[in-house]
């Protein structure tokens, strides 16, 4: 899966992981953002998708 995004309400913020590695190369995502609710959030694999997150949490 090339990108997902965790909605972590109690902490405000949604996590987005992207570019994930093979479990050859140890696992996991080569990069996760950290989005705080109020700003916007940019898919790192689709071009112009963007999401608002202001008024959430």
């Amino acid at each position: 899966m090339p990108e997902y995004w965790v909605i972590d309400l109690n902490e405000n913020r949604v996590l987005c992981h992207a570019n994930p590695r093979s479990e050859a190369d140890g696992g996991g995502d080569d990069g996760q953002i950290d989005v705080p609710f109020g700003e916007m959030l940019y898919s790192a694999t689709i071009e112009g998708l963007t999401v608002d997150t202001a008024g959430r949490g």
